[in-house]
């Protein structure tokens, strides 16, 4: 009976909570800061900085740009439903009017190859016809001259268009365009399933193939280029048939294992900026002796990140929950003081993108973690905890960032006993 009054008054006090909490401490099971980003709008408390626009899709499924300095709530597209604060690395995306594809010219100056704008907007996209002209590698091709690559990186991009076009199919074509070069890697295919049909200048990998809406797909793929100069990318009907058409919105390419969120360009590339987001002066809710993180979060990619961090201001002396330092090493809790790594609770199980939840608390020779209700990990290093005065959300004080979503943030003044981490995350 004990133990359901407590569970009772645990999610009476959770749910009574606003989109921020901060309470004084009243009891073991009484959290003292709660932020909850899945209510669609960002929670007063912690502050907010990128240096550049960005984008999102709003609940209506449309895509948004957000002004600098103003966080991102984004949505499934699909579903409509909130998938929390967006925390991404900066990035460039390396095509220029990569919404604008009109200026793209045609591959090879064929006579009636070009971009047409069609009346409306998809999902917040301009929406652009390409033709073939009787040939199935006709195409346009970015304008940027200097698009250029270097052998063995990896890149990764996306093609955002709709299943409207009368081909019923798309090529999406990257082009060696160093001097007298005629190698090519192909995706090419039905609309819905295009695949990896050629790798003539580089390998491909799609690494995903998804609905935007019932008429608008985006191809995902990440690319490795076997040649060092000018990359020539076009895009075309893939059909041999005079005046079969493909109807592309938008296209990206960045240099990195994943994609991230659109990026906009003119003639010029463009960066976007790096999402921070932080809370300083903590102390009105932060207990430095002991305490327990509940994170529900969702992961892009299995690089290198982190959930949450709690610090000093530098790297030396931090607390961290969640996040990576290589594709299958999990951390769920990593203790830093003076600069010396003195308690890990990790596993290297996890090879694939987690989402759910995680709870993690430390106190010092008293640490231990469950992710979605799965065992306890846990670890007995004695050592004291270091003195922080600031939360990183999505990141820590290196830089090394989420590339995620977060949807709320829990946070207790006591380390909670190991069967309630697990029932917090189940």
């Amino acid at each position: 009976m004990k133990k359901l009054l407590i569970i009772l008054f645990l999610t009476i006090s959770l749910a009574a909570c606003g989109q921020m909490t901060i309470r004084p401490t009243i009891g073991q099971f009484t959290p003292s800061l709660v932020l909850d980003f899945s209510r669609g709008t960002f929670p007063i408390g912690p502050t907010f900085t990128r240096s550049s626009i960005a984008t999102y899709f709003d609940q209506t499924g449309t895509m948004q740009t957000a002004s600098a300095n103003t966080p991102r709530i984004d949505y499934d597209p699909v579903t409509g439903d909130c998938k929390g604060l967006l925390i991404e690395e900066s990035r460039t995306n390396m095509l220029i009017y990569s919404n604008t594809l009109t200026t793209w010219t045609s591959a090879g100056a064929v006579a009636g190859v070009s971009a047409i704008t069609l009346p409306g907007t998809s999902l917040g996209y301009n929406r652009f016809s390409v033709s073939s002209a009787g040939q199935v590698w006709h195409r346009i091709e970015n304008p940027n001259t200097s698009l250029s690559v270097t052998s063995g990186t990896t890149y990764a991009g996306f093609v955002i268009y709709e299943t409207t076009g009368t081909s019923g199919r798309i090529r999406i074509v990257l082009r060696d365009g160093t001097s007298g070069s005629s190698n090519e890697t192909l995706i090419s295919g039905l609309v819905g399933s295009p695949v990896n049909s050629q790798t003539q200048s580089g390998t491909v990998t799609i690494l995903s193939n998804v609905a935007l809406s019932p008429t608008v797909r985006k191809v995902s793929f990440s690319y490795t280029p076997n040649f060092t100069g000018r990359l020539l990318l076009g895009l075309g009907a893939d059909n041999a048939t005079s005046g079969t058409t493909a109807v592309f919105l938008a296209a990206q390419l960045e240099q990195g294992a994943f994609p991230t969120s659109f990026i906009p360009t003119t003639n010029v590339t463009a960066t976007r900026a790096a999402d921070v987001c932080s809370m300083s002066n903590i102390s009105s809710w932060y207990n430095q002796s002991e305490g327990t993180a509940l994170v529900e979060f969702s992961e892009m990619t299995t690089t290198a990140s982190r959930l949450i961090s709690f610090s000093d201001g530098g790297s030396n002396n931090s607390i961290n929950a969640g996040g990576r330092t290589a594709a299958s090493f999990y951390i769920f809790n990593n203790i830093t003081v003076g600069g010396t790594n003195t308690a890990n609770v990790t596993t290297n199980s996890l090879s694939t993108p987690q989402s759910g939840k995680l709870a993690t608390a430390w106190k010092a020779g008293d640490h231990a973690s469950s992710l979605n209700g799965g065992t306890i990990q846990s670890s007995s290093n004695a050592a004291a905890l270091p003195t922080v005065n600031k939360l990183n959300i999505g990141r820590n004080e290196s830089g090394v960032t989420l590339n995620g979503y977060i949807r709320r943030l829990v946070y207790y003044p006591r380390r909670l006993p190991n069967a309630y981490l697990q029932s917090l995350t189940q």
